[in-house]
């Protein structure tokens, strides 16, 4: 659940460090190309608008097909970890599907696995304080320098924006483990260890 301008300010920051990093993986896009395409799809998609872009309303949204999306998620502190998103909404049975995989990090690492989207529900009402649609986002990666298996245990919510529902972006909540310890994953103005947001187009 989350506001218009949450989402902004966070994805504003976001592109400010996208910009720097390091290399990639060997197979799938690398740490630069998922940064580059992150800063396109939130310039193109008028999400950094810090008044506050109009989403697309889910009332609005046809009840028939489907549209898939492509884009990146980002998780943040001190560095940048990007992954490849692929999104798939269905508006015959309000539904969403996907994962993310191919993830680097901004120190040139790379990450083996890729995290489901699941349970994921359109909502059809307009209300602004709720997102348009949330899934579950759970699951493992290994940091490949060292084989350290890091738990993901989160929640995503996002809207649809553009005249046409071309784009989809949101935030991601929750908890991210390794090795006994337990980081916090929210918006940049909650208090968590690290803020993550995601963009994607069809």
């Amino acid at each position: 659940m989350f506001k218009n301008m949450k989402l902004c300010a966070s994805v504003v920051s976001v592109v400010v460090l996208a910009g720097c990093g390091g290399g990639g993986g060997a197979s799938g896009p690398s740490f630069e190309e998922l940064s580059d395409e992150f800063v396109d799809i939130a310039e193109r998609s008028g999400i950094l608008d810090v008044e506050g872009v109009e989403r697309y309303n889910g009332s609005d949204l046809p009840v028939t097909g489907g549209a898939n999306y492509n884009g990146v998620i980002s998780n943040f502190d001190d560095f940048a970890l990007l992954g490849d998103l692929q999104m798939t909404a269905s508006f015959s049975d309000n539904t969403i599907s996907g994962g993310a995989d191919n993830f680097s990090d901004s120190d040139g690492d790379t990450y083996t696995g890729r995290i489901p989207i699941t349970n994921g529900m359109i909502f059809r009402d307009d209300d602004p304080d709720f997102a348009t649609f949330e899934t579950d986002f759970d699951g493992e990666l290994v940091y490949d320098p060292t084989g350290e298996v890091l738990a993901i245990d989160t929640f995503m919510q996002g809207d649809f924006y553009g005249d046409q529902y071309e784009f989809a972006a949101g935030i991601v909540t929750g908890t991210i483990s390794a090795d006994g310890d337990v980081l916090t994953v929210g918006t940049q103005t909650d208090g968590s260890d690290f803020f993550s947001v995601f963009v994607a187009e069809r």
